[in-house]
């Protein structure tokens, strides 16, 4: 009976022990530096396995990389929009690895890499990667990696939206990329990466499978990439949801307005697919105008603004 009571009390305190960890310490940041840390940068380097770091609207000069790593979240508290991370002079990187979180930023000319070779989990969701057009830059590049979630992203103006190398188990969801060099490369990559229900769109690659076999390829659509829609590989257009059409944007100009919302017939919207595949939304962005008649130009002319 005793060595039962015990062996219960064990289990209870390890169980409590565990939640407590789990959720952890939320690290609040504002733009004036008063709050529990004076920077982003010093309240990530206070954080612990299970920390948050969260951040009030407004717009920070970041001026040394920043290192996500071990379980720990950075998200911001008001949304993409109205959180801004630009670099202060030097290029500036955000590493992150290891089951950690990046959430709600426009992120301009900082470019996203993993936190150290052979990590692995964590995710990258709703944020916005806008580059300079710098034909060296990337908006995000992982090599060695394994099982990253990146969702619901806008990236555009970078060399390369987002390049992996040699890794696997990525799923990459509902992102918007457009007006870059390539949009999406798997170069030397292996098997297990998900590209599903994404926009690549205005870019001088859309896609690039020069990494082989990959996992799943379903409901994207890879439209107007002016060298080539897929590079190497396979091209999934036609099978599996894969489509490749225009996608009709609220804006005539998205990389200059920033408006990468959808007009209300666009086929990117959930029931409007063209082969009437169950795909849901396609991209980043929901509805954001009806359908309207309006004079459109290529994507050649509106990339050439940004070259």
């Amino acid at each position: 009976m005793k060595k039962w009571l015990i062996a219960a009390l064990v289990v209870s305190i390890g169980s409590t022990l565990c939640a407590t960890s789990v959720h952890g310490r939320t690290w609040h940041v504002n733009a004036a530096g008063t709050g529990d840390a004076h920077s982003i940068a010093a309240a990530l380097d206070s954080c612990s396995a299970g920390d948050s770091v969260l951040v009030a609207a407004g717009n920070y000069q970041i001026d040394s990389h920043l290192l996500i790593d071990g379980r720990v979240t950075l998200v911001s508290e008001a949304g993409a929009e109205a959180t801004v991370l630009g670099r202060a002079s030097a290029p500036v990187l955000i590493m992150i690895g290891n089951d950690s979180v990046l959430e709600g930023f426009t992120l301009e000319s900082i470019f996203i890499s993993e936190g150290a070779s052979f990590g692995r989990g964590g995710r990258i969701s709703n944020n916005i990667l806008r580059g300079t057009g710098d034909p060296y830059e990337y908006g995000m590049i992982f090599w060695l990696y394994e099982g990253m979630t990146i969702s619901g992203n806008c990236i555009y103006s970078y060399g390369s939206g987002i390049a992996l190398q040699e890794s696997s188990g990525f799923i990459f969801i509902h992102n918007t990329i457009t007006a870059c060099g390539t949009g999406l490369s798997l170069d030397g990559t292996y098997p297990w990466n998900t590209i599903r229900n994404n926009l690549v769109v205005g870019n001088n690659y859309g896609v690039n499978l020069s990494g082989g076999v990959v996992g799943e390829v379903s409901c994207n659509n890879v439209f107007g990439n002016s060298i080539a829609n897929y590079l190497q590989g396979t091209d999934p257009t036609g099978t599996n949801g894969n489509i490749s059409v225009d996608p009709q944007f609220c804006a005539v100009d998205p990389p200059g307005s920033g408006n990468f919302f959808l007009q209300s017939d666009s086929p990117c919207v959930p029931g409007n697919h063209p082969d009437g595949a169950p795909c849901g939304l396609i991209g980043a962005y929901p509805v954001g105008c009806e359908g309207v008649s309006i004079e459109r130009t290529s994507w050649g002319a509106i990339k050439s603004i940004y070259r």
